[in-house]
């Protein structure tokens, strides 16, 4: 088993959160969000940290970053600084900036609304998963997917 450190440990949480899908960088600014990643916050990790690892991550073309909107540049540097620097900004005191929330509505009708419009993100790269792998060591002999889409469904293994 290695041993990491937080930087190493918080570069490798990013990678796995990443494993199955694209994630949106607002489940990580202003404050993590774990319910739509299925995972837990790293204690002592705060948004600058998140960004900051998730900045290593590009240059070391572990990740790449996709955005809906026009002119954010996903392929830069200096982009994903903006890009990152932008969700930096949100406040934990605008419920604007937050992906996930509750809101009361005329006559107290709770609701539960998501912000489809925060949509940039992140997924991993072949090299990415390659440095994944080295660190997680996975029993791929031992692993199964399954695929469905409630109507059908096909189930994966190496064997």
């Amino acid at each position: 088993m290695a041993t990491l450190s937080k930087e190493e440990l918080l570069r490798y949480w990013l990678l796995t959160s990443a494993i199955d899908h694209a994630v949106n960088l607002a489940c990580f600014f202003p404050k993590f969000e774990w319910g739509p990643l299925n995972m837990r916050d790293l204690p002592g990790c705060s948004p600058t940290d998140y960004a900051r690892e998730l900045l290593v991550l590009f240059d070391n073309k572990w990740i790449e970053f996709e955005s809906t909107i026009a002119v954010d540049d996903v392929r830069t540097r200096s982009g994903i600084i903006q890009i990152l620097d932008c969700y930096l900004q949100f406040s934990e005191q605008n419920p604007d900036t937050t992906l996930h929330r509750w809101i009361t509505r005329p006559g107290n009708d709770l609701r539960y609304i998501h912000r489809p419009d925060l949509r940039a993100g992140f997924s991993l790269t072949e090299a990415g998963g390659d440095a994944w792998e080295k660190i997680a060591e996975p029993a791929w002999d031992q692993f199964i997917d399954q695929r469905s889409d409630y109507e059908t469904g096909e189930m994966y293994s190496r064997d």
